[in-house]
């Protein structure tokens, strides 16, 4: 998905340049959400009659684009319909194998987990908890599920995919298949499809209606169907394509895993677009705040300078009169008459001396009167901490 960047002037010469149909669909949106766009940001559009006056020459009046009220008038145009005549991407061919040969690792830590899995009311061996199942299925299932999934998963990793067990977020700690595309990560899950057939009353259940009117049975039945059925997850909120493919009776699952690929490599066009332009709105937001506070800073900046100015003053000054004392006592008591104890201790002292002393490096004394926001921001932090 392609996220463009217009400033308010930009987009405002376009409406008035283009019909509004046209220059949407030129765009990848709709005209309603162009529409929108222009709305939100007080663009004014044309009206009724504007492109027919147009066309016969009659020149009608624009209306003029008023001031904004934002100091940043960025604003983003999201793509998010193939204009006509784009090309489809053309759907990766996914081959899978008769057998089990070099599994995946992660296929390797699912099999394992399977060994030692739950099971659910219909028998199915369940990995993975609550907000996070991995798989769902039946023994009889088991071999076909691992042939899938490794094959979806050497495919994705050809196209330069990552697929790894891992923790998902730093409050969890459950183990799970992660496919990471593109920055972004999503899980993964199999699963034995559920079929369903309508419930015929038992004996017990007829005689509970009988006896109690507002007995409800329940209206189906449901059975394992040994057709599978393969899932992604963790995908934004806007991505609005496929999420799942499965065995119907028309077509096999081991057909399908391309359609997968495909899916999950546009939710993650998505995600990094969005992704993308939360960061470039973070970021605008910090400008705008950098701007907002630093006089404030600079203020505060030059007043701690200030003090760092006094602070070296007395330092000098106290390393001055050490460095008075120590000449006065190497007088007083030559080097030739120091006792050992002496003499430690009089180096000691000329070396305490010469670091206190500000002037023995000068070239670190003078600081920027006006310095980046990053730095002020940092020198604010350390003060801080050290309070």
């Amino acid at each position: 998905m392609e996220t463009r960047k217009f400033t308010r002037q930009e987009l405002y010469e376009l409406v008035w340049s283009t019909p509004m149909t046209k220059l949407a669909e030129r765009l990848g949106i709709s005209a309603a959400t162009l529409r929108k766009k222009c709305h939100e940001h007080d663009i004014p559009t044309p009206g009724s009659g504007y492109w027919t006056q147009l066309a016969v020459a009659r020149a009608p009046e624009r209306s003029a684009l008023p001031a904004s009220s934002s100091a940043n008038d960025a604003i983003f145009v999201e793509r998010t319909m193939l204009s006509p005549g784009a090309l489809q991407p053309t759907v990766p061919g996914v081959e899978v194998q008769d057998t089990l040969a070099e599994p995946h690792p992660a296929v390797i830590w699912l099999d394992k987990a399977l060994s030692s899995a739950d099971r659910d009311e219909y028998q199915r061996l369940i990995v993975g908890g609550t907000w996070g199942v991995q798989a769902c299925l039946r023994p009889v299932c088991r071999d076909r599920a691992l042939l899938l999934i490794d094959s979806l998963f050497k495919a994705l990793e050809a196209r330069g995919h990552r697929v790894h067990v891992g923790v998902r977020g730093k409050s969890s700690h459950l183990e799970q298949i992660l496919i990471v595309v593109a920055g972004s990560e999503f899980g993964v899950e199999i699963e034995e499809k559920l079929g369903r057939k309508p419930h015929v009353l038992n004996a017990e259940e007829r005689k509970e209606k009988e006896r109690h009117a507002w007995f409800t049975p329940p209206k189906y039945d449901y059975f394992p169907t040994k057709e599978l059925k393969i899932h992604f997850s963790y995908q934004h909120w806007k991505y609005t394509g496929r999420k799942s493919w499965s065995d119907t009776a028309t077509q096999r699952l081991d057909d399908l895993l391309g359609h997968f690929v495909l899916a999950v490599e546009e939710a993650a066009r998505v995600s990094g677009s969005e992704r993308r332009g939360a960061e470039e709105q973070a970021r605008i937001r910090l400008e705008e705040e950098r701007q907002r506070l630093r006089g404030e800073r600079l203020q505060w900046w030059r007043q701690h300078l200030a003090k760092d100015l006094e602070r070296m003053a007395a330092d000098w000054r106290g390393a001055t009169t050490v460095q008075s004392f120590l000449d006065a006592f190497d007088v007083a008591r030559p080097a030739h008459l120091r006792t050992d104890v002496e003499r430690n201790w009089f180096a000691a002292a000329r070396a305490y001396a010469e670091k206190l002393n500000p002037l023995n490096e000068p070239s670190s004394i003078a600081r920027d009167l006006e310095p980046s926001d990053e730095i002020l921001e940092r020198e604010i932090a350390a003060q801080n901490a050290g309070r």
